[in-house]
């Protein structure tokens, strides 16, 4: 074998020319699993492959050229197979290797690569590491794939299906990160072409690195392993903060802050910071298995750089869309190429850092309490990998916005009040998108000037807050007035909005207590005394009722539905969504128990329904107990519609809806839904009460025998109508009786064997109802609602005189 040339200190070479000057090269067993392909590694891998192919587009006498990948030491084996082993740069290796097998592929290169990539029927890049490692470098680069690589969605998919692909080889991490950097590859040089030429090319050359035999230095394997097993792949964010450090003179140029007593630059600061204080508030919520928090800052980097961007600025959606959906990790040049590594973002971060800095167990709070916004609770929101609700991040805006804005003066009260006002807005407004959510930003901005004396601001004539839903605004500077005419208000309405289930949406107690009538006229509290305590006692009064409702998760347990059942006595309080009809919820919005309690001064129809509840409201005597006071409107209740007075008379008819919906298609005709829809399973309201209180009662007397219990049938169709049902065996046969709601009334139908039949239809007619025959063995009988009990008891009657009783 032909001795390879002796190589030079740190001489430039390219792949190829590494494979020109050597037999074979060998990652060595010392070395670790090829790792540019792990799902941590994807910012390495990303910004690695980026770089080459922007190279790579390039005419070659760009003065750029080449683009040179930093040193790769090794050593050549004694003996007669002289491979050379990379002790340091076996990742850029195996890359390229991977590279240069794929633009060969695409520019049907394959030969040419196995002139200088193949020998004796396997690759000339050896992996020592692990033998399936080898094996599968091998299988690579005899493989001739025969589809082209536009024809591919997945390529990791391709490969793992040929025939030469071993199952057991899903387990090789080497052979899993292989997969992945194809991948990788294939997104990023699917379009291009003639790239392997290039790739090859010597003279110039187009991507090289600086080759070191470390014999030339006189270091020993052994040493080289010593030194090698201390190292630790860099994290992410290690890899993050590396590249962010080189960034911050850049942005902010000039700029000096204190530290330890002399000015530094804001790259110094971060830097010493980072790895000293800050990194000792994050150990106090580090990964309890990894001992790591780097995904935790990772994670509040990012939901940083979503509430910092300029809701104002060009393609601002399509940033924040792929911030919020994590179509990406948060990768340095992924975010960069975004613009979202700013300014405003990084000082964001550096003074949120400081101001949380310095205290044992976790954050250091600013708010005099947790009432209304909990510093704690938000902080591990934003470090959680969850996706972040707008709601969250608006309030979580707002929190940041005014320490920034009074970071060397923060005043814990004003800082309360502000952050009580925002969250009830940012809490009662819905979110369907990024429109709300930027203009919720917007506001919050617009408001920052006056977060110091928010309420006073509020209570003016001229105040508003765009961003937010129109109702509440409203509300606040209702609120911000009434404050500003007494502390007994102010205490009131405190008082108000610490309940757990309101959150601040208490317009419904002023309406209830006739201040908002009063104020909405003028926008202003111009009352006198006398009626302001008039006010003030009535606001006090529903307050203690509606908290004796409900708790702080939502409806408190009165049992059979007692609350439901008294609204339904007072009027339809039922509220739309989509074709059903809830009987509401604690949770859902726009058929929750809150949202009826909103109301809506320009829409009549909610407006009527939270009407009910003050009705309800008002016969309850918190002395005597709600579920008493309920139970005395059930015994009073007189609803004049006939599907009301079902639900009133019967708690079990609300109970079978498990989601609390029903199809509401008239009056007479309401179908009782498992789930939500006709698909699933559902009853009948008329037959269903009909089966529970008539025909049930009926039975416990005796006065349906011979038929035995009676039976339910629910349907999972509309084409079918679910049934109430009597049926027993007689000695001519079995007899049954169907009851259908045919929408004006009843339709009974019977079946049983010809000889009844005809007896039961020869029978004639009952009070003008005539048995009518469909079939031999069939009768039909439509019965009008208030005749159903007198049509039952007929029926039975001449059954039991034609058909004789039960058989055993």
């Amino acid at each position: 074998m032909t001795e390879p040339t002796t190589v030079g200190v740190g001489e430039r070479v390219t792949f190829r020319k590494l494979f020109d000057r050597h037999p074979l090269v060998e990652i060595p067993i010392i070395q670790r699993d090829y790792a540019q392909g792990r799902p941590s590694a994807v910012e390495i891998r990303t910004e690695f492959l980026k770089a080459i192919h922007s190279a790579l587009e390039k005419p070659s006498d760009d003065p750029s050229l080449p683009l040179d990948l930093d040193f790769v030491y090794g050593s050549v084996e004694s003996g007669e197979r002289q491979a050379f082993c990379p002790l340091d740069g076996q990742q850029r290796l195996t890359t390229l290797f991977l590279l240069h097998w794929y633009l060969a592929w695409k520019d049907a290169e394959c030969d040419d690569l196995a002139a200088f990539l193949e020998t004796q029927g396997g690759a000339r890049l050896l992996y020592a590491v692990r033998p399936s490692s080898d094996e599968f470098f091998d299988a690579l680069v005899r493989w001739r794939p025969d589809l082209r690589p536009e024809a591919v969605t997945s390529l990791a998919e391709i490969v793992r299906d040929q025939p030469w692909f071993f199952r057991s080889w899903t387990l090789d991490p080497t052979i899993q990160s292989a997969l992945t950097m194809l991948e990788a590859i294939h997104r990023q040089f699917g379009v291009a072409t003639g790239f392997y030429r290039r790739l090859v090319q010597a003279d110039p050359p187009y991507i090289t690195f600086q080759l070191l035999d470390l014999r030339s230095f006189g270091l020993s394997d052994d040493l080289y392993i010593k030194m090698n097993a201390r190292g630790k792949p860099l994290t992410p964010f290690e890899t993050f903060k590396a590249r962010l450090e080189q960034q911050l003179d850049a942005l902010f140029p000039g700029e000096t802050v204190e530290l330890h007593g002399r000015l530094v630059s804001k790259r110094e600061y971060f830097s010493t910071r980072i790895d000293t204080v800050w990194a000792d508030l994050f150990w106090h919520y580090r990964d309890q298995t990894t001992q790591l928090f780097d995904n935790a800052i990772m994670n509040l980097l990012r939901v940083l750089a979503i509430i910092t961007r300029n809701p104002d600025s060009a393609g601002v959606g399509g940033v924040l869309e792929m911030l919020r959906d994590r179509c990406e990790p948060f990768a340095f040049g992924t975010y960069h190429e975004a613009g979202c590594l700013d300014n405003a973002l990084i000082d964001t971060f550096m003074c949120l850092l400081d101001c949380w800095s310095g205290h044992h167990g976790g954050i250091r709070t600013h708010l005099p309490d947790a009432t209304f916004y909990d510093e704690e609770h938000f902080f591990r929101l934003a470090i959680d990998d969850a996706q972040p609700i707008y709601s969250e991040m608006v309030r979580l805006w707002a929190y940041v916005a005014y320490i920034r804005h009074h970071r060397h003066d923060l005043k814990p009260e004003q800082f309360s009040e502000w952050m009580r006002v925002i969250c009830n807005l940012a809490v009662n407004t819905p979110y369907d998108g990024l429109d709300e959510f930027q203009r919720s930003i917007r506001s919050i901005n617009a408001l920052l000037p006056e977060s110091d004396r928010v309420v006073t601001y509020l209570a003016s004539t001229t105040a508003d807050a765009q961003g937010f839903y129109r109702q509440q605004v409203r509300e606040e500077r209702l609120k911000a007035q009434l404050m500003a005419r007494s502390d007994s208000w102010r205490n009131a309405i405190i008082e108000a909005e610490r309940h757990g289930y309101f959150q601040g949406q208490i317009e419904f107690l002023f309406k209830f207590a006739g201040v908002f009538d009063a104020w909405v006229a003028t926008e202003a509290c111009d009352w006198d005394d006398t009626q302001d305590a008039v006010f003030l006692r009535s606001f006090r009064e529903y307050l203690d009722r509606a908290a004796s409702v409900f708790a702080a998760t939502g409806l408190r347990a009165f049992g059979e539905q007692r609350w439901e059942r008294c609204l339904l006595a007072a009027g339809d309080y039922l509220l739309s969504k989509g074709r059903n009809y809830s009987f509401l919820d604690d949770g859902s919005r726009d058929t929750s128990w809150k949202r009826l309690l909103r109301g809506g001064i320009k829409d009549q129809y909610i407006e009527t329904r939270r009407g009910y509840v003050k009705q309800v409201l008002d016969q309850i005597d918190p002395k005597v107990g709600v579920a008493e006071s309920l139970d005395v409107i059930l015994t009073n209740a007189k609803p004049a519609v006939g599907w009301r007075k079902l639900f009133v008379d019967r708690p079990e008819l609300i109970e079978f809806c498990w989601n609390r919906m029903v199809r509401w298609e008239s009056e007479n005709r309401v179908y009782l839904l498992r789930k939500i829809r006709m698909s699933g399973e559902h009853a009948e309201l008329f037959t269903y009460h009909l089966y529970l209180g008539l025909l049930a009662e009926k039975h416990r007397k005796g006065e349906l025998t011979p038929f035995g219990s009676p039976k339910y049938a629910t349907v999972t169709t509309d084409s079918e109508e679910p049934y109430a049902s009597l049926a027993y065996n007689s000695s001519e046969g079995r007899i049954a009786l169907h009851i259908e709601n045919d929408g004006c009334g009843y339709e009974l139908t019977l079946f049983a064997p010809g000889a009844v039949a005809d007896a039961v239809r020869g029978a004639g007619t009952i009070e003008g109802i005539t048995f009518k025959s469909l079939a031999t063995d069939m009768i039909c009988l439509k019965v009008a609602r208030n005749k159903i009990e007198n049509a039952i008891d007929e029926t039975v009657r001449r059954l039991k005189a034609s058909a004789g009783p039960a058989s055993p």
